[in-house]
């Protein structure tokens, strides 16, 4: 079961949602800029270079999927660390 979604938002912005655990609002405040949306139940973060490769080791043993549209290359992204 996925547990951590990772997907583009807003322009300059990228979709961080999980189901609630202390540990996971723990990882994710510890990146600056996130914010909280309230009413749809998800953080962003900033879209900046190498973001989606801090939140992969940030999740690190979590299995994450992120968006096919955030893809580097033709790496997969779908993947359990």
């Amino acid at each position: 079961m996925v547990t951590v979604h990772i997907r583009p938002g807003e322009p300059g912005r990228l979709i961080v949602q999980f189901p609630y655990s202390p540990e996971r609002v723990a990882k994710i405040k510890s990146v600056p800029g996130r914010w909280w949306h309230l009413g749809e139940k998800y953080r962003t973060v900033s879209h900046s270079e190498g973001m989606v490769e801090r939140l992969l080791a940030l999740f690190a043993g979590e299995e994450v999927e992120v968006d096919p549209a955030l893809a580097i290359g033709t790496s997969t992204w779908r993947m359990r660390r």
